[in-house]
């Protein structure tokens, strides 16, 4: 028969093989979570470098194409500057770590139409400087380059929603991982302090020797307590930043993301107050934007980069004393309230500073942990902030002429069958003038290309004077514009043309000192439904009607 003594010792080691067979789980869980986070981030750099890669070749096309239409050196040699760092990213791309083989395959091949594309771009600019513009010009009218993007687009596309799946598939195997050891944890170490329970309660029948023994389990008891607490308390931190970093991904717009943070830090950082700064475009500003939590500390609403420590040395500034001289120049101390410490984490993403988070509160609850959970929220929050920047960029290249800052002729097409589709819903006409420069090369030759873009940039800056709100204005191409006109018909469209007219002739352009020449326009009107239903004939007739003014001696309006 079993004694008591013998027993208790069975129950101890039971005990001690359950918490040591917890603590292999909890390091085998653990590794599978590294492993898991891994994988995200990997997934995430890949994104990165793909849009990265992308914006360098978009950057490169639209440098090759305004030098084409302006023959500006500037944009020719920005061109040639971008094509060496396209290279290296396109490296850098082709020796990204991936682990599915196909993956690979439409990494090489995104790679390799990148690189197609740089090499067709830089064949032009030779035919360019060879042959002349006809050359250059004719090269481009075959189509190779769009041809080109659009595959780049088409691949680009595909490898970031087959990434995107990956994150999804990771997502999920990190949240059944976290499960899985957060109730192998639970379950683990309490079986094992439920055991060591009935041993102290054993061992209070014991001698003096028992006794002691019985402090010593209760005191690793107490420390084991203290280690579950404080990994639920991890375990519950990891998961909303988790949950952050997913949803800052799907952020559409920087207050969104801003929102999302305050929500976030207002878990992960309960009692502490938080004011989020952004520096300005031009790097001379920082503009607070948002703040949460109980705000106890004078915060300015504009300050100087050169007010903000972190903002500084490009590194956390942490300051247990707001009266003490180390404090931020943005910090007011007769402000301070009970506040002790602030926390200054400054926003960077790609080595480029975006802003700050300042973080205010008891200095006795500032500490390390603290610190380092902002700072990760804070460089999630530099990842989102900058690719909401990019994603604001790369729409605006696709649809705005980087000249005159109108609409682009892609833009043009996509507006006119919404806006004819809208026309025909109220039952009401749309018009279409095709607008001219008159003798613009003439012009040119006089002034030179750089004289001819300042009245270009005027022209179109006349152009946006006499719209309406929902009137669109086009740069069609070289010296030639579009404007749609919803809800107007063929006899106020001449009206407005006229106006444009008469306004272009009195239009003054000074550049360099000296007043440039007058201009004049032609201009032909189209109106649908009666001039055509289809956009594309629409603005075929009244380009024909352009041609007609032109014709009959310029400086004229003529309609369909």
């Amino acid at each position: 028969m079993i004694g008591p003594r013998t027993r208790l010792y069975l129950a101890l080691f039971v005990a001690t093989a359950i918490l040591f067979a917890a603590g292999a789980a909890i390091r085998y869980g653990s590794e599978r979570l590294l492993e898991s986070t891994g994988r995200v981030s990997r997934s995430h750099a890949l994104i990165d470098q793909v849009r990265s890669t992308y914006a360098l070749v978009k950057d490169a096309e639209s440098a090759q194409r305004g030098f084409l239409l302006t023959g500006d050196a500037q944009l020719e040699s920005e061109f040639y500057g971008t094509v060496p760092e396209i290279h290296r990213q396109l490296e850098a791309l082709r020796s990204a770590p991936v682990d599915d083989p196909g993956e690979r395959r439409q990494l090489e091949a995104l790679a390799t139409a990148m690189s197609d594309r740089v090499a067709l771009a830089s064949d032009i600019l030779r035919r360019y400087r060879d042959d002349g513009f006809e050359s250059a010009r004719e090269e481009v009218r075959k189509g190779a380059g769009v041809s080109a993007m659009a595959e780049i687009d088409e691949l680009s596309e595909q490898l970031q929603r087959v990434e995107l799946e990956h994150l999804r598939e990771h997502s999920v195997a990190f949240d059944r991982d976290l499960l899985v050891l957060q109730w192998v944890s639970i379950g683990g170490i309490a079986l094992g302090g439920g055991i060591l329970l009935l041993v102290f309660i054993g061992l209070l029948h014991e001698n003096r020797e028992r006794r002691r023994a019985e402090r010593d389990a209760t005191a690793a008891s107490e420390r084991l307590g203290g280690t579950v607490e404080r990994l639920k308390t991890a375990t519950a931190e990891t998961r909303e930043l988790s949950r952050y970093a997913g949803l800052l991904q799907s952020c559409r717009a920087v207050d969104e993301a801003l929102r999302l943070t305050a929500d976030s830090a207002g878990r992960l950082l309960p009692g502490f107050g938080g004011t989020v700064y952004l520096i300005s475009e031009f790097h001379e500003v920082v503009e607070r934007v948002h703040e949460w939590g109980p705000h106890r500390i004078g915060n300015l609403e504009t300050m100087s980069p050169a007010d903000c420590w972190a903002l500084r040395r490009g590194r956390p500034h942490r300051v247990e004393d707001v009266h003490s001289g180390s404090r931020c120049a943005h910090v007011d101390p007769e402000a301070s309230g009970h506040v002790d410490g602030t926390l200054c984490v400054p926003i960077v993403a790609q080595g480029e500073a975006l802003g700050l988070v300042c973080l205010s509160g008891p200095t006795a609850q500032l500490d390390a942990e603290r610190e380092e959970i902002c700072v990760a929220l804070v460089e999630q929050l530099g990842l989102a902030l900058s690719n909401l920047r990019l994603q604001e960029t790369l729409r605006t290249q696709s649809i705005r002429d980087p000249l005159t800052g109108l609409y682009n002729r892609r833009y043009l097409m996509e507006s006119m069958h919404r806006e004819i589709a809208r026309c025909q819903r109220r039952a009401t006409p749309l018009s279409v003038l095709m607008i001219d420069i008159d003798h613009f090369k003439p012009f040119n030759d006089v002034h030179g290309h750089d004289g001819g873009d300042a009245m270009l940039v005027q022209f179109g800056r006349l152009l946006e004077t006499r719209l309406r709100s929902e009137d669109i204005a086009c740069r069609y191409g070289g010296e030639e514009f579009t404007l749609i006109l919803p809800e107007t018909d063929r006899d106020s469209a001449f009206r407005r043309a006229e106006e444009i007219r008469a306004a272009t002739a009195g239009l003054q352009v000074h550049y360099r000192g000296h007043a440039l020449s007058p201009i004049t326009i032609s201009a032909g009107v189209a109106t649908w439904p009666a001039d055509g239903a289809d956009p594309e004939i629409l603005i075929k007739r009244a380009d024909e009607a352009l041609y007609r003014a032109k014709r009959n001696g310029r400086n004229r309006i003529e309609a369909a």
